[in-house]
């Protein structure tokens, strides 16, 4: 039996893979919320509004990098692309930017203790997948000069160039100066709660004055001895 659907043109497949992606990240709110429900004074409903606004800023960064990395690409290999491309490219990356914005602004009006842990997994995603572009375009830069024997493509350094830039943008918005107040480390979303100030000392109680009992003499009687009478 072949099931039919108006927007589904695949059939049951699609229908299929709709349906997992949907299970899937609900499997991925369900995880990010452990976590972050261990956290003190973390409110279950703020925890779920911190998930999504920060899932939301990943999918406009991906909007963003899917109309920029093009864009870039074409001004490095010497390309040219359309006006009708360009503006398209333009209109998804401002619309990626917009969703990002949005949202970040959302997500600063949560408490601290709910969007912590989000915030984290968040925040040290990029800053991996960052560290990896780069380590990994250096790394192919240098084995192909190295290794390859035959005539390279005049633009063969373009993709490594370019996803080499996109790690270090990403290294760069994720490092801080100290004491700026989205550092990780310094911001009040850190995982573990700041320790209360110290109490002052409290003065000692000055020792009770001792109490002088009067003393009363005691006078032990001698027992009387009973001599014996003489006999004469």
């Amino acid at each position: 039996m072949d099931f039919s659907f108006p927007f589904f043109s695949g059939g049951t497949a699609e229908l299929a893979f709709g349906i997992m992606a949907a299970v899937g990240v609900l499997e991925l709110l369900t995880l990010g919320f452990i976590p972050a429900l261990l956290q003190r004074d973390a409110a279950p409903k703020l925890v779920g509004k911190a998930i999504y606004c920060y899932l939301m800023q990943m999918f406009g960064i991906l909007l963003m990098t899917l109309s920029g990395l093009p864009a870039v690409g074409s001004v490095l290999a010497g390309l040219s692309y359309s006006s009708s491309v360009y503006l398209a490219l333009l209109i998804i990356f401002t619309l990626g930017g917009l969703i990002f914005l949005w949202h970040e602004n959302v997500a600063h009006t949560i408490d601290d203790a709910s969007r912590a842990v989000p915030f984290a997994i968040f925040y040290y995603t990029f800053k991996t997948v960052g560290f990896v572009l780069m380590s990994s375009t250096v790394l192919f830069l240098i084995l192909t000069m190295l290794l390859h024997q035959t005539e390279l493509d005049p633009t063969w350094w373009v993709s490594p160039v370019l996803f080499f830039l996109y790690g270090i943008l990403l290294s760069w918005s994720t490092r801080w100066p100290y004491g700026h107040h989205l550092n990780f480390e310094n911001a009040g979303v850190g995982l573990r709660p700041t320790p209360p100030p110290p109490l002052p000392p409290q003065p000692r109680p000055a020792p009770a004055a001792a109490v002088s009992l009067p003393t009363m003499p005691i006078l032990l009687k001698k027992p009387k001895t009973v001599g014996k009478k003489k006999i004469s």
